[in-house]
């Protein structure tokens, strides 16, 4: 069982505070992202919502995927799940299932696209090449989805990177590795056997919303530890008509999150991944 310490972060990383070290984000805001030749991505998602026109449905998408994906062949269902739970006299829950669109994959790329009701999402699985080149896929693939389906209306754009740390070390504390981690108060033995940590945090200036998400992992090998780092960036909005726009917007997001991994790793950890 992996053992990893909580302590406080400032026996191993001078200055970090609460969800971000001091210092790291206005440090990396102002620069290039590094490159790092071990980038530890498992998935990059570029994610829009849209909202269709009426009489648009699965059958209108189900022929999109079939004459403009033919390098994605691979089609799975995607489903809509929803619960609802009643109180009172009449205590109960019900669930239901509703099938929104399809899920395409490719056999020579790992790449993965969602043509849905709600919108569209593209996905990039390891190994990951770049930015620009994810992008320009993503901006493919929309323009299919824009074309055929003439979405009204564009409600909200993220962009969200999942990366996985491991940690050549059994017993170690946080703070070496991670900018953001959960610190225990005093009177709590600090070594623990595994985490999860959720933060939604405004990011005001860019009038958008980090949902950061930081936990431990099944490990590859029992010699390293290995820490999830989930990182979505959105804003919610309301683009009509032209959207051309959505590609300024996302590279937006897409530099924001850069800021956020890299106040939410140390000098440490680009070691390990440089």
């Amino acid at each position: 069982m992996t053992l990893v310490d909580a302590g406080l972060a400032g026996r191993a990383n001078e200055g970090a505070r609460g969800v971000l070290a001091d210092g790291q984000s206005e440090r990396y805001s102002k620069s290039a992202m590094p490159h790092y030749t071990k980038a530890p991505i498992t998935e990059a998602i570029i994610d829009i919502r849209a909202v269709l026109p009426e009489g648009i449905d699965l059958g209108d998408i189900d022929r999109l995927g079939r004459e403009m994906l033919p390098d994605y062949p691979e089609r799975q269902d995607r489903f809509l799940f929803e619960a609802t739970v009643r109180g009172g006299a009449e205590v109960g829950a019900q669930a239901k299932q509703t099938r929104i669109g399809f899920l395409y994959r490719s056999f020579t790329d790992p790449s993965v696209v969602q043509y849905r009701l709600d919108g569209f999402t593209v996905s990039r699985l390891t190994p990951y090449a770049d930015w620009h080149s994810f992008r320009e896929e993503a901006r493919r693939l929309w323009g299919f989805y824009e074309s055929a389906l003439r979405p009204q209306l564009v409600t909200r754009l993220a962009v969200r990177y999942i990366n996985r740390l491991d940690v050549p070390a059994f017993h170690f504390e946080l703070a070496e590795y991670l900018g953001a981690f959960p610190q225990l108060p005093d009177g709590i033995p600090h070594p623990i056997s595994g985490f999860v940590m959720q933060l939604e945090i405004p990011q005001a200036d860019i009038g958008a919303t980090l949902l950061l998400n930081i936990a431990t992992a099944e490990s590859r090998s029992p010699e390293v530890t290995s820490i999830l780092l989930d990182i979505d960036v959105f804003r919610e909005m309301e683009i009509r008509g032209d959207f051309g726009g959505l590609w300024e917007n996302l590279n937006q997001l897409r530099e924001r999150k850069n800021t956020i991994f890299e106040a939410c790793i140390t000098d440490k950890t680009r070691r390990l991944i440089a």
